[in-house]
């Protein structure tokens, strides 16, 4: 084993990977593919030439779209060519070119979507009105999907249960006080002052006013922050005024999407997001309850795509910048008036585009509704598609089978036509490229079928720096290789071989195991596993472990915050039937329930992380030592007991 035991010190992931990488791992992929000639001549030439532009170029070329249009009336013998040139197009598509500007075309894009809500709030949306007044096939449409959604969601939002269901997101905060790191939920309830829009101020004043534990914990930050001794009155106007810093709206900002464009999110206030999340469990609540769409799972996605790709009965659609394109207007005229009035006051109504150096570039004024980073924005967009999937299905009479997982539309291919005419009217924009409407190619929610063979390609999606990088790399191709049709014979030792040159040699003699969840944490092999001196099995594996940092005896009361509370058996029932419990009913503290990272007594950051070579044992001890030898001795001599 190499020495590697009980490891106590940290294990040092970074490396230094030559930068050409990538490109003989994608070579290497071509050859254990057999793509060496013919079709892959272009690409072959890009990848001697390090050609990042004729790459990017050719892959349209090898788009499912391309290869279907071409193949005409397929068979199953043509599965595994058009995998081989799929996974060709795909393993580069998402990689992070050094060098390449990915940024501004993705706020020309935004910028783009803005002006397309813009003309349907003020123009677009007369055409759908018109219709709905007029037009036959269309009368009605309006008031038809404004009572379903009222059905579902209700007239009036129930703000105790959005209180109450209420939290901090995962990500980073909008304010000077949260950076990369500080975005555990510690950080969100102790650094203050909070940031909060206008419109969200007085319903983030009622929730921190209804929170014992929260109030209380303000109160003391409060009453040491100005001097002011307990028992004596305080100013409650300079109180709130230090516990919140108003803004205007959010910060808009990029994360990579493809290699040729980001995709631009927004940072919210922190109060803003702590409130949206709440909207979102109501909507996807009512949403799998009374529709059936699951939003916290992409099964029944998945599992209609596979059928469809057999018996080409449904449509799955794609849209561009689906929540980019939920416009004003069209949420006006489809949710009930209170929550449309949440809904407002809850969004940034505007938001900044930073420079690289910090200087702000514009300020926008939001023609849509919210934009990826509100709290609500993946729930509410799936509750609107949702309403528009079941009256096309009703207007057309079609089978009553969907699926609805954001803009992952999969509906029967008789109402499409009416469907497709219906989101265009909406103000959606369907994607052509990965909308398929028949033939032996299917996609949804991150699976891919071609007449029902699973072709989903893997994708380089991260710069290989450390050790977790050529991991993930290594592992998802021999997952792939194990995952592929057995008939089709696909060899990809090679490529796998020379990702495992670059791995440290020790990663590589002792860091193995079976595939997992995680595919940074040890090589998938189907090597034996090591054995302890007991017998048992056991492989070794890289897990991050955050640091944990002091806990200061002023910040107790917030820290409290970070563990939720445990309820009375009667009060449990009333959780699982969607009723708030107020907190001053609930009891002591479940500190088996952790919210994000650390816990009452363990503060962490998410930059401050460490890695440990721990033991995961497959097969535990179940009896003493000296019983087991005796089941391993030969059968000819006597047992003793």
């Amino acid at each position: 084993m190499k020495g590697i035991k009980k490891v106590k010190q940290p294990f040092n992931v970074n490396l230094k990977v030559a930068d050409d990488l990538p490109w003989k791992i994608f070579g290497s992929l071509c050859r254990d593919l057999g793509i060496n000639g013919g079709n892959a001549k272009p690409f072959m030439g890009a990848i001697r030439n390090r050609d990042v532009k004729l790459l990017l170029s050719l892959l349209a070329d090898v788009s499912p779209r391309r290869m279907i249009d071409k193949i005409g009336r397929p068979a199953k013998s043509d599965a595994f060519d058009f995998y081989r040139f799929y996974q060709l197009g795909a393993y580069l598509k998402k990689f992070p070119f050094k060098g390449e500007n990915t940024r501004s075309p993705a706020f020309e894009k935004f910028h783009e979507l803005e002006e397309h809500c813009r003309l349907f709030n003020t123009e677009n949306y007369k055409a759908l009105v018109g219709l709905d007044e007029k037009h036959p096939e269309y009368y009605g449409i309006l008031d038809e999907i404004r009572q379903d959604i009222e059905k579902l969601i209700g007239r009036l939002p129930p703000i105790e249960s959005i209180i109450g269901h209420a939290k901090h997101g995962p990500g980073v905060s909008l304010g000077d006080q949260y950076d990369e790191g500080k975005v555990t939920s510690f950080y969100k309830w102790s650094e203050l002052p909070y940031t909060v829009t206008p419109g969200t101020l007085e319903l983030a004043r009622y929730a921190i006013s209804s929170d014992p534990r929260w109030i209380g914990a303000l109160d003391d930050w409060f009453r040491r922050l100005t001097d002011v001794p307990i028992g004596s009155p305080i100013d409650m106007d300079l109180f709130w005024s230090r516990v919140f810093d108003v803004v205007d709206g959010n910060r808009v900002t990029t994360v990579p999407k493809t290699a040729e464009i980001d995709r631009t999110i927004a940072i919210e206030p922190m109060l803003n997001v702590y409130l949206q999340l709440g909207v979102d469990h109501v909507f996807k609540s009512a949403l799998r309850r009374d529709w059936g769409y699951d939003l916290t799972s992409q099964e029944a996605n998945q599992d209609l795509a596979y059928e469809a790709s057999v018996t080409d009965e449904m449509v799955t659609l794609d849209l561009k910048g689906a929540s980019e394109t939920v416009a004003m207007m069209l949420c006006y005229l489809l949710l009930p008036p209170a929550w449309m009035d949440l809904l407002v006051d809850l969004r940034s109504p505007q938001g900044v585009i930073l420079s690289q150096e910090g200087e702000i570039i514009s300020t926008i004024h939001y023609e849509k509704i919210s934009s990826m980073g509100n709290g609500f924005t993946f729930a509410l967009e799936s509750l609107i598609f949702g309403a528009l999937v079941r009256c096309a299905i009703r207007r057309t009479k079609s089978a009553r089978k969907s699926a609805v997982f954001g803009d992952d539309l999969i509906v029967p291919t008789t109402a499409y036509p009416f469907l497709k005419s219906l989101l265009n009217l909406c103000g959606f924009m369907l994607n052509e490229d990965k909308t398929f409407v028949d033939g032996p190619f299917r996609e949804s929610c991150g699976k891919d079928f071609f007449l029902g063979y699973d072709v989903r390609p893997v994708f380089l999606k991260r710069q290989l720096k450390s050790v977790q990088d050529l991991l993930y790399a290594h592992n998802s191709l021999w997952l792939l290789q194990e995952r592929l049709f057995w008939a089709w014979s696909v060899d990809l030792s090679k490529t796998l071989a020379l990702i495992r040159r670059a791995l440290p040699t020790q990663v590589g003699q002792v860091i193995y195991g079976p595939p997992g969840e995680s595919l940074d944490t040890h090589l998938f092999t189907k090597r034996k596993l090591l054995t302890t001196p007991e017998g048992d099995r056991f492989f070794w594996q890289l897990i991050a472990k955050p640091k944990t940092f002091r806990c200061r005896g002023k910040d107790f009361y917030f820290r409290k915050l970070m563990v939720s509370l445990k309820a009375k058996p009667d009060q449990l029932r009333e959780v699982v039937k969607g009723v708030f419990i107020p907190v001053n009913q609930r009891q002591k503290w479940d500190k088996s329930q952790r919210l994000d990272t650390g816990n009452a007594f363990e503060i962490t950051r998410r930059d401050a992380v460490e890695y440990y070579c721990v033991q995961n044992m497959q097969v535990k001890t179940c009896m003493s030592s000296k019983y087991r030898s005796l089941l391993v001795r030969p059968a000819d001599k006597p047992i003793r007991p």
